[in-house]
């Protein structure tokens, strides 16, 4: 009996800290990357008896989520809004733009902010789609910095898809810097 106990015990503490049990993680796309890769393998291997859960949620989505209980962690890009939401960086990492290959910056090894003026920009929905466009844009309004945006899409894959196009650029995250997709560079 007292075995039991103690087993249960030693269970109760082990999902208590995380070591056992169910982690319910949403992140948003533009998280999903080679870093959110690393991450969760080294997470998988320090905890292997935690059985891990992943749902790709909208940064909107996953706060609404976090607040009904049914994730207990969310991944998104900053701002994060939210009564009883606690939020602390995990990682940063650069921005990059994707350009079709024909682009007459695409040459360029080194671009600037003035670069972008009045390029035709492909950037995530305001609610649904990935915010690492929308971030790059905040950032070049500040510098007087007009770009069109011509498509607010839902998907990353989606904005790649129109660059590949030669519909304009996008923004992505930096460590999306090492795939390679036919036509964009």
């Amino acid at each position: 009996m007292f075995d039991n106990l103690d087993h249960a015990k030693m269970t109760a503490l082990a999902v208590a800290y995380g070591k056992r049990g169910r982690l319910r993680l949403a992140a948003s796309e533009d998280v999903m990357t080679g870093t959110l890769a690393r991450i969760i393998a080294a997470y998988r291997e320090q905890w292997p008896e935690v059985h891990f859960d992943l749902l790709e949620l909208p940064a909107i989505a996953q706060v609404r989520a976090l607040q009904r209980g049914r994730i207990d962690l969310g991944l998104m890009l900053p701002p994060v809004e939210g009564p009883a939401v606690i939020s602390d960086p995990v990682w940063s990492e650069g921005w990059l733009v994707a350009l079709p290959k024909a682009h007459r910056l695409a040459r360029r090894t080194h671009l600037q902010a003035v670069d972008f003026v009045d390029q035709d920009a492909i950037i995530g929905h305001a609610e649904r789609g990935p915010r690492c466009g929308r971030h790059v844009l905040d950032l070049l309004d500040t510098l007087h910095v007009n770009v069109r945006i011509i498509a607010e899409v839902e998907h990353l894959q989606t904005a790649l898809m129109l660059v590949q196009s030669g519909a304009g650029i996008t923004f992505v995250p930096g460590s999306l810097a090492d795939v390679s997709i036919a036509g964009i560079v």
